[in-house]
């Protein structure tokens, strides 16, 4: 899955799109993690690394197929046609300011820049494939100067830093995901930090505000033009 939460955190909104039945715990790598704890609590001389590499990935976490994920976000008001609509406007908006406003623009960092990434349309297509999932995904190479590469990890972090809801993320990186797709959100690392138990069930955590009033109790729902999830949108493995 791509990167939608932090790293001593797991969002409350990305929650709302698991289940119980998406959770999933190896109890076997629990019950290791239980007695490497205990040891290191009476004194034992055990050091962090000498925790099995296995340990350091799905230990804890919720998967689901991506088609499940996309009905869930739909129902939640980040469908995929709303998504890549909004995410194609903010693109033509971002690109005409850095042109109009003398700004600088990354596309003009390698000579195919301007024709490849003309418009919103062609940025939002290639943050949705395959390449530009892995791009985003993957750890900058500071040492390696790709253009094109620091042209979508910076389109990306500008995009999650005006849409801040990590469901918005979500529902991009699953627009062109197979269906039947297993998608995980691994929260073994949070379980490793000490930000998080094994036992824990973050898609029960309280949300402010969720669910929405029902039409009944907020007449405002009821018009044909009322977002399936009001405030849903702040301004928002393979």
């Amino acid at each position: 899955m791509a990167p939608v939460f932090g790293k001593n955190f797991v969002s409350d909104q990305l929650m709302l799109v698991f289940t119980e039945a998406d959770r999933f715990v190896d109890e076997v790598k629990r019950n290791e993690l239980a007695e490497f704890e205990r040891l290191a609590d009476g004194g034992a001389e055990v050091a962090t690394d000498d925790r099995p590499p296995s340990w350091h990935t799905r230990l804890m976490g919720y998967s689901a197929p991506a088609e499940t994920l996309r009905f869930r976000l739909d129902l939640q008001g980040f469908s995929s046609e709303r998504v890549q609509s909004l995410c194609i406007a903010f693109f033509d908006e971002e690109l005409a300011r850095d042109t109009e406003d003398d700004g600088i623009d990354l596309r003009d960092s390698w000579p195919e820049g301007q024709t490849t990434y003309p418009d919103g349309a062609a940025v939002t297509a290639a943050l949705t494939s395959r390449r530009g999932q892995a791009v985003i995904a993957e750890v900058p190479r500071d040492r390696i100067i790709d253009h094109e590469r620091r042209f979508l990890e910076h389109q990306w972090e500008s995009l999650r830093e005006s849409f801040d809801d990590p469901r918005f993320a979500l529902a991009l990186s699953l627009v062109n995901t197979r269906p039947a797709t297993t998608v995980t959100l691994d929260l073994t690392d949070l379980v490793l930090g000490g930000w998080m138990n094994a036992d824990d069930k973050p898609h029960q955590t309280p949300v402010p505000g969720w669910p929405p009033p029902s039409p009944r109790a907020d007449p405002s729902l009821s018009s044909p033009r009322a977002k399936v999830m009001r405030g849903g949108y702040a301004v928002p493995s393979r």
